[in-house]
Parts: C-alpha cells; sequence; structure tokens
C-alpha cells in the first residue's frame, strides 16, 4: 500500500510538473527591444494617377506599396540627406533622425493618400529568428534588405493595430525599411501612429543587434559581390585617353550589367559613356588612331564593331558571327585578326572513341581557327585552317608577320604537349617554325621587329632560365623572360636574377623598354626593364595587386587598375620615365565612405629550416585586443601565392567583418618569391607546405593571445583543399576545416581530372603511382582519413571538370564509415568555380555557417541553411 501511495505521490508530481511545463512554454514572457533610431522621409502627398473610366480598379494602398518610389536596395541615407520627387515637380524631402520609439506624423492632407518611409540600420553579431511587431493605424510595408516580407494592407484608421511577424537575421549588417500609407479620413483629428520593435523568447539573443541611424557598417557579401567593377583598361595611342570596361550586379538576382567608359586621361573626367545600349564588351584601342573595337552579342552570334570617338561614328565589320573569340588590331590600324571557333560534329552512334588524353574534354574537337578583316571594306579572309587549334600571339610592326602558336600533345615529355610557335608571312603566307617546347606562355615581337619576348617556364630553351642547382627540379610555373632570334634561334635569359614570375608583358613602341605585371610575394606590381642597361625598376602605384595594365604606343604614359586587401579596383595612369602614378578615376567612392575596415598587417616567420614564410594578419574593424578572437588560417599551398586582393573566392573582408582574425600563409612551393622557394613545390604534396602551415599557426598562437587556440578553423580549395584534409590528419590543432575541390586521392585526381595529369608534370615531375607510392598513396588524405578527428566540410561543384566530385566521394565515403564528424555540400552544375551568383550566395553562407557553428558554438545558421532530415541510417 505504501508502495502504491508512492507511486501516486510520484505521477501527481509528475503531471504537476508537466503541466507546469506546459504553462511555462505557452507563458514564456517574451523580451522586446524597441527600435528607437529611426530616419524618417516625410510625409509626402500621393496623387493618384489618371484612370480611365474603363478602369478595373482604383488606385489603392496595394497600388502604392508595390510601386517604389525609390531604390529601396541601393539606397544607404542618412540623417540630412535630400531627395527629389518628380511629382510634383523637383519637390524636396530630406532624411531626418528621429531617436523614439514611437512616431506621430502629420499628414498632409486628409482627402488623399499620404506615405512617409521609415529606415534604420541593422548590425546583428549571430543568426538569429525573432519576430518584429507592428503597432500602426495605418497600412504598411516591411523590407528587410530590398525584399519584402511583409505588408498589410487591410488596417484602417481606426486606432492601433498590432500585428507580428517572423524576422531572420543572418550575421552582418541589414537595413529595414517601412513604408507607411495613410489613407483618406474624416476626422482631422485622427491619429496617424507607428511603433516598432524587434521580439524574442530569448532575451540575450537581442543583445547581439545594434540599431542606429547611421548607414556606416562592416562588409557585406553584397557589396564584396556587387559593387562596380573595372574590369580592363587600356590607353590610346596618344595616351589622350583611357578605355575602361565596367561590370556591375545589379541587384540580389544576379543581374549583370556591362558598359564601356570613355575618360580624359589626365583628369580621369568622363568623355562618353556606353552604358544602357546593348552588350558592348571588349573594347581594343587602334594603335595608330583614337578609334577603338569592340564586340556585341546576341545569343551565340557576335558582331565586330570600330568607333572613332572623335567623329562619333561607329562601323560595322563583321555581323552574326558564330563563335566568334578573340581579334587584335594590325600596327598600321587598318586590319582586324579574329578567330572562330568551329563545332566539332557529333557521333551519330552516339559512341565517341577518346583518340588521345586531351581528347576526353567535351569541347577538345572544336577548333580555333584565325582570319584577317580590313576596317574599310570589311573584307576578310582565313589565314589558318587547320585540324589543330591555331591561336594568334603577336603582330610584327612590319604589319607583314605575325605569330602564330599550336599546342601539340607530345607524351615523351612533360607536361606532355608542346607549344609550337610560328613565324606566319602574310605577303606570300610562308610559314616557318621558330621553335616548339613545353612550358611556353606567350610570346611578344619588339618595336623594331628583330627579337621576340617570350615568357615560360625555367626549363625552356634547354633550362637557360633556371636559377637552382642541377640537382634540383624548377617549377616551370615560375615565369621568367628571354629573348629569342628568330634569325640565330638563340634565347637570352633576361629574368634569372629576377625573383618575381612575370604574368603579362608589354614591349613599349615609345620607348623601347619592357614592361612586366608579375607576382612579387603577396603582390602583383608593374616593373620597367630596361634593355639599354638591363636593370628593373618597380612603378610606383599605390595598390597592392595590379589587375591590369597598358602603355601607350606612341605616349610616355601608361594607365593600370588595381586593388588592395580592402579596396576595389581603381584607375590610376603613370609616367614611364619617372615612374609616378596619379588615381584618376574611383568607381566605388561612395559606396566605399560608408563602410568600416580593419587593418592588415604582414606577419612572417622563420621556419625551423632558416626559410622566412611570409603572411599577414586581417583583423575586424572593431578590434579589441583584448577580447578572444576566433581565427580562420587561410592558404592555398599550391605554386601561386593568395595575393593581397580585395574579395575573391574567399572573401577575406566578410570573415573579419564577422568577428574573425584571418591569417593568411604563404608556404613553400609558391611563385613570387624566387626560383629557390617555387621549386619546393615540385614532388611536394603535403610534405613541406603543410609543415609551414602547422609551424606558422602554433607560432602565431603562441605570440597572439587575443586569438583563442580552441576556435582556430582552416580552409582551403583545390590544391589547397587537398591541404586542409591532409592537414587535419597530421594536425589536432584545428577546430575545423574546409575543404572546397580537394584533392583527395593523388592517383585517381592524376588520371581522373582534365588537367591532373598536365598538373601533376610539374607538381610531381618524373613521379608516378607506379613509381613514387610515398607521394601517391602516402600523402593522399583518402589513406589518411583513419587519422582525421577535426570536423570536415566537403564542398565541390557537382559538374568540377578539374577535380571530378570523385574526390570528394572518396573523402566522405571514408569518413562516414569511420564515424567521423563530416558534412558535404554539392554545388549544382557548377565547374571548379561557383560562378552562378545566387548559388555563390549560398556557398559563402555555407562557409561561413560552418565556422560560426564549429568556432563559435551557434548552430543555428548552420541549420537554418540545412534543417535535420531523419535518413533511414542507424547513427
Amino acid at each position: 500500500m505504501l508502495k502504491n501511495k508512492n507511486l501516486i505521490s510520484k505521477i501527481s508530481i509528475l503531471v504537476i510538473f508537466s503541466a507546469s511545463l506546459c504553462l511555462n512554454a505557452a507563458e514564456k514572457p517574451k523580451a522586446e527591444l524597441k527600435i528607437d533610431s529611426w530616419l524618417v522621409l516625410g510625409p509626402i502627398k500621393i496623387f493618384q494617377p489618371i484612370l480611365n473610366e474603363s478602369a478595373p480598379k482604383k488606385f489603392d494602398v496595394k497600388d502604392i506599396l508595390s510601386s517604389d518610389q525609390f531604390d529601396i536596395y541601393d539606397s544607404y541615407p542618412s540623417d540630412g540627406t535630400e531627395m527629389t520627387f518628380p511629382i510634383p515637380p523637383d519637390m524636396k524631402a530630406i532624411w531626418k533622425k528621429h531617436n523614439e520609439s514611437s512616431i506621430e506624423l502629420k499628414r498632409l492632407s486628409t482627402d488623399g493618400y499620404n506615405a512617409a518611409y521609415l529606415l534604420t540600420y541593422l548590425n546583428v553579431n549571430e543568426f538569429l529568428k525573432t519576430s518584429i511587431e507592428i503597432k500602426s493605424s495605418s497600412p504598411f510595408g516591411i523590407y528587410l534588405d530590398g525584399k519584402s516580407i511583409k505588408e498589410e494592407t487591410s488596417i484602417k484608421d481606426r486606432g492601433e493595430e498590432i500585428l507580428k511577424t517572423d524576422l531572420t537575421l543572418e550575421p552582418g549588417f541589414h537595413k529595414l525599411f517601412i513604408k507607411l500609407i495613410a489613407t483618406p479620413v474624416k476626422d482631422k483629428k485622427s491619429k496617424w501612429v507607428f511603433f516598432a520593435g524587434i521580439t524574442s523568447t530569448d532575451k540575450s539573443s537581442l543583445k547581439n543587434i545594434t540599431i542606429s541611424s547611421s548607414p556606416e557598417h562592416n562588409f557585406t557579401i553584397y557589396e564584396i559581390l556587387n559593387l562596380p567593377v573595372i574590369s580592363n583598361a587600356s590607353i590610346s595611342f596618344d595616351g589622350r585617353y583611357v578605355l575602361v570596361s565596367m561590370s556591375r550586379t545589379e541587384s540580389q538576382e544576379g543581374n549583370v550589367e556591362r558598359w564601356i567608359e570613355i575618360r580624359n586621361a589626365d583628369t580621369g573626367s568622363l568623355v562618353k559613356s556606353f552604358r544602357g545600349i546593348g552588350s558592348a564588351t571588349r573594347p581594343v584601342w587602334s594603335p595608330e588612331s583614337n578609334r577603338f573595337a569592340f564586340v556585341t552579342s546576341q545569343k551565340e552570334n557576335s558582331s565586330l564593331w570600330v568607333m572613332d570617338i572623335d567623329s562619333g561614328i561607329s562601323k560595322l565589320v563583321l555581323e552574326k558571327q558564330k563563335r566568334f573569340q578573340n581579334y587584335a588590331w594590325s600596327p598600321d590600324g587598318k586590319n582586324l585578326v579574329y578567330s572562330l571557333s568551329t563545332e566539332a560534329e557529333q557521333d551519330k552512334a552516339g559512341l565517341k572513341r577518346v583518340e588521345s588524353l586531351r581528347d576526353r574534354r567535351a569541347d577538345f574537337r572544336s577548333k580555333s581557327n584565325l582570319y584577317i578583316v580590313g576596317i574599310e571594306d570589311s573584307v576578310s579572309f582565313p589565314i589558318s585552317i587547320s585540324d589543330q587549334n591555331s591561336d594568334f600571339v603577336d603582330f610584327n610592326p612590319n604589319g607583314r608577320n605575325v605569330l602564330i602558336s599550336k599546342e601539340v600533345e607530345d607524351y615523351t615529355e612533360r607536361p606532355y604537349f608542346k607549344t609550337e610557335m610560328y613565324n606566319l608571312n602574310l605577303t606570300d603566307m610562308r610559314c616557318e617554325l621558330l621553335f616548339n617546347s613545353t612550358f611556353i606562355n606567350s610570346a611578344y615581337w619588339s618595336p623594331d621587329g628583330k627579337k621576340i619576348l617570350v615568357l615560360g617556364g625555367p626549363s625552356i630553351f634547354n633550362s637557360l632560365g633556371m636559377a637552382i642547382s642541377t640537382d634540383k627540379i624548377p617549377n616551370d610555373y615560375d615565369t621568367q623572360a628571354y629573348l629569342f632570334d628568330p634569325i640565330t634561334k638563340e634565347a637570352e635569359a633576361i629574368s634569372i636574377d629576377f625573383n618575381p614570375s612575370i604574368e603579362r608583358a608589354i614591349w613599349s613602341m615609345a620607348d623601347g623598354n619592357i614592361y612586366f605585371l608579375v607576382t612579387e610575394g603577396q603582390r602583383s606590381p608593374v616593373y620597367k626593364y630596361s634593355l639599354s642597361d638591363a636593370k628593373y625598376s618597380k612603378i610606383d602605384v599605390p595598390v597592392q595587386v595590379v589587375k591590369g595594365f597598358d602603355i601607350a604606343s606612341k605616349a610616355d604614359v601608361g594607365v593600370c587598375y588595381g586593388t588592395t586587401t580592402d579596396y576595389p579596383a581603381r584607375l590610376y595612369t603613370f609616367d614611364t620615365k619617372s615612374g609616378k602614378s596619379k588615381m584618376i578615376y574611383d568607381p566605388v567612392k561612395d559606396y566605399m565612405a560608408r563602410i568600416k575596415t580593419g587593418r592588415v598587417e604582414e606577419w612572417d616567420f622563420v621556419n625551423k629550416d632558416g626559410i622566412t614564410i611570409t603572411g599577414r594578419l586581417h583583423f575586424p574593424p572593431d578590434f579589441d585586443p583584448s577580447k578572444k578572437y576566433p581565427c580562420i588560417v587561410h592558404y592555398y599551398g599550391g605554386t601561386s601565392p593568395i595575393e593581397m586582393d580585395y574579395g575573391g573566392r574567399y572573401p577575406n573582408n566578410w570573415w573579419t567583418a564577422l568577428g574573425y582574425i584571418i591569417y593568411v600563409v604563404q608556404p613553400r612551393g609558391s611563385v613570387g618569391f624566387g626560383q629557390e622557394f617555387s621549386a619546393y613545390h615540385v614532388n611536394d604534396w603535403g610534405k613541406y607546405a603543410l609543415s609551414d602551415i602547422i609551424e606558422g599557426t602554433e607560432k602565431l598562437l603562441a605570440s597572439h593571445t587575443f586569438i583563442d587556440p580552441k576556435k582556430v578553423g582552416c580552409i582551403g580549395a583545390s590544391y589547397g583543399g587537398f591541404t586542409t584534409e591532409l592537414l587535419v590528419a597530421r594536425t589536432d590543432i584545428f577546430a575545423a576545416a574546409v575543404s572546397h575541390a580537394g584533392i583527395t586521392s593523388l592517383a585517381t585526381y592524376w588520371g581522373g581530372g582534365y588537367w591532373g595529369y598536365e598538373y601533376s608534370g610539374v607538381a610531381t615531375a618524373g613521379k608516378f603511382p607506379w613509381n613514387a607510392s610515398d607521394i601517391y598513396i602516402d600523402r593522399s588524405p583518402l589513406y589518411n582519413a583513419d587519422k582525421i578527428k577535426t570536423p570536415l566540410l566537403l564542398l565541390h561543384g557537382s559538374a568540377d571538370t578539374n577535380v571530378p566530385t570523385l574526390e570528394s566521394d572518396y573523402l566522405y565515403t571514408a569518413l562516414k564509415l569511420l564515424g567521423r564528424e563530416v558534412e558535404y555540400i554539392r554545388v549544382l552544375d557548377e565547374d571548379h568555380w561557383v560562378l552562378d551568383y545566387k548559388k555563390r550566395i549560398a556557398w559563402y553562407k555555407t562557409i561561413m555557417a560552418w565556422f560560426e557553428m564549429r568556432l563559435k558554438g551557434k548552430p543555428d545558421f548552420w541549420e537554418n541553411l540545412y534543417p535535420l532530415k531523419r535518413m533511414a541510417v542507424s547513427e
């Protein structure tokens, strides 16, 4: 009996406790954050449009809300910003700061519609699911970051009504915009009032929201992707004008606008803009006049035009060319060389015999052929028709000879293809083979037409450019410069004592010097090479990464555009004699004025082998050394450094905006630090590069107390993805890791990726799966999967032709069977790069949600992106 009493007592307590829980859940108090910092515009009177008698309905609240009086996506007003409305003509209205949570507005009239606009800026520290409560006596619309989240049209002027709607806030900066519509009333004393607050059942979460009337904020992904971008710049023959190719992603839908501008080279002032007139792209100046060519495209067809900016007349040179590729001017400006691609025939039986390694590629049998067309009469003539790709390289200044290159497969030498360089004489169409070699990049005629500048790896011309001992294998991605004599067939190395790796060159017609765009450590400057004294001098441009440059053919002036780590591209001109530059155009000045950036410091260390390893630290904008910060270690590990560029695939700007310290490390094997340094890449695959990353991270943590050693993540892509995967098999210093398109099994990548065997011709020179198991097996992440304990996120484009998705499939399978923490996200229909705008946004967010969950202990962002779905798998 006693036992039964005890049982009844326990049941009663349980029932009471359960009821209490239900009651508490139902009555859990909510916390409220009053929005007490508004910008208010208006009220303004809304005029009715003229309606025909047959109009199906009257112009009402719904119509007013759905019609944008101004751009709520791109507008970032502050206190005192003035706006002009067209009706009545030239009506002015000013945004005014309002520091109270309740707003009472005065109607301009009672017999018509009135509108007012409210705006506040939200800075959010973590992912939050909240609500917004509105008390309004009139209809309204709510918009977050330009997107409608609620439109309420049914409220009548009969007092305040309370309405609540969900508000999801991702980490970062947001713009909350309200449209208020006052409907006609009979009572002049009728109030027009509004109140808004953000509510949550978790009071502490509201502390992560800062409300402000100032548009100043940290970087967002949209600003990294959507700001106006300089994509190319070239200078006219006389140095008077600059052609600028511009683009901009217009909205969150990812629509891209492209246009051409002509600017004064001295002042940067706009001379003419080709904007809003169609898809005018790829402008190139004539070398002899103020004319330029450009391309317009419609579906698969392209047309080639020439514009004379002095007369303003444009001429159609080629119309509706299918599979149009590239073009270039002749030296006298009378002709254009262009290339067209021929589409390969498909086997009618639906079968394909793969005839070579490159024939595995879907488009390999499509061939590029060359043609020349006269400007005046648009008469064109083929100059190269072949079953092999023919690429135009450069015009001899005499106008009669052109350099043409072909790539020919050759399995006897790595990287298993050679470049054949031909001198084609247009007067009699005789074609002379000048040289053939592996590791050739490009070639340029000298101003007098007697020499050829050749860019290629240290191994070309019988290893003429090698600056390391012969017992080592050079990294042939470390590009060198050579002068080749087409008569004697002799070459001269001119960069053997020059550490930067050369990316591009212009041999100036004006002063006879050679200008090189190079990779120099973490930077990309322009150097002038003087042939008279064989000396290099740097052009003084205040950017960290020059993206492109050009030299006037008949003036001592050049143009370039470039970025820094925290600022998009700006346009500069420079004096080729003095090397001094000046900025002439900043397309993002107004945008960047409202963005806060953190400082960037170079941070190098000397590794255990006595070699200096370069790196840098990116800090959050509001960095406080007394706090502890999570850190993301970012690297490539392959053959090129992570430059001090703005934005990019892995935007340090956005990561720091969300409160992370970023450590960018440049381990051994990268070009730009000299041939001795870059040679470490050959047959490395994790030996030296991983050692440098681990040692650098350990020394960083030991010397920087503001980094939390338990909250360090790492990330890399492609070769860097391989680096990530092997890194977490070698060390446990990382709390989370991200691998995008990582190489998991070196043997399958070598044989399965379209370019795997070619890249391995440098990275694994002379080593193959059958003679180097110490590399292909021992250093493959797949064969080290059992050592991986760090939570790992695998990302991969489902259409990747460089590193096939099987690479991530293998490791995901292994780690799942081993019971390790692993996530695998495929970006559907994307190749090695994620280019689709919306998918890129989702991909960016996926990476940050992973780090938010693993480094900050905040899983809500991840779980919102990828809600848990129960699968029929026993965990």
